[in-house]
């Protein structure tokens, strides 16, 4: 056991952005069980409302705020807000994301502007909110949800693939700019998993969200699943997540056998560029 790991987390309070559904709200859920108050942020007020009274339910206490990521303004009075409610905050979970499909040579500029603002500038706004504070106390956290897009790096999704390997390298970053402090870092890849994702996904090709959403539907994790990983991977202090079994495998032989892995993705993925 490390050093940062043996201590407790003063406060345990978390902050998550994009509360109002999916992932969010299963890692709400995920805390209000181990006894974390709660600092819960969406875009969409109405649904991270939603997500307030479901954790009230559980006995939690928290309250629930409008911030879009992509507002520092919004963040701000997020992190005011946090403070006037609880003593500190201790565990920033960077969730806030949205997908986004199609090959480069014909997706528009907008939707690469917008995956980027909220994919990876969204995480580091949250991060760049909070880090002080987080530095102040005596262990914290910062989670970072990428994906196994990142790593895996299909075809017909460059603009979700590239915003989520920014998070990777931004969060390998700042662990190494951390590495002395009580702030510890995880960056979570999940490779498909049930979840409301694909509600807004902006893609000129209807192909690719039909493949996404079969994905999906055969994955053997859901959201609880994923959030219940996270929480231990909190406590554990571990920096790469990556939560389906197999999609750690592949991790292994991209970086081993990087051609081989090329090929096998090529052949898998075939149908999507056809």
């Amino acid at each position: 056991m490390s050093k940062l790991e043996s201590r407790p987390f003063e406060f345990k309070t978390v902050v998550i952005t994009g509360a109002g559904s999916g992932l969010g709200k299963a890692l709400a859920h995920q805390f209000a069980t181990q006894g974390w108050q709660l600092v819960l942020s969406d875009s969409n007020l109405e649904s991270v409302n939603e997500t307030l009274a479901e954790v009230k339910g559980q006995g939690a206490t928290a309250i629930a705020a409008k911030a879009d990521v992509t507002n520092t303004d919004e963040l701000a009075t997020l992190r005011q807000q946090a403070f006037e409610s609880f003593k500190g905050i201790d565990v920033l979970i960077n969730n806030a994301g949205v997908s986004a499909g199609g090959e480069f040579d014909t997706v528009d500029r907008a939707t690469l502007d917008w995956a980027f603002n909220i994919n990876f500038f969204g995480v580091v706004n949250g991060y760049q909110a909070f880090a002080q504070d987080l530095k102040q106390c005596s262990r914290a956290h910062v989670v970072n949800i990428a994906s196994f897009a990142a790593i895996a790096n299909p075809p017909a999704s460059g603009a979700y693939n590239a915003s989520k390997a920014a998070v990777v390298s931004f969060s390998e970053t700042i662990r190494g700019e951390l590495a002395y402090s009580p702030v510890g870092v995880s960056v979570v890849c999940p490779s498909f998993f049930r979840t409301n994702l694909l509600k807004d996904l902006r893609s000129n090709e209807d192909k690719v969200k039909k493949v996404a959403s079969k994905l999906m539907d055969k994955s053997p994790l859901n959201a609880d699943d994923i959030a219940k990983i996270i929480y231990q991977s909190v406590m554990d202090n571990r920096f790469k997540v990556i939560p389906h079994k197999d999609s750690t495998m592949h991790d292994r032989i991209k970086r081993w056998f990087p051609e081989f892995f090329f090929n096998k993705i090529k052949k898998m993925t075939r149908y999507l560029v056809d």
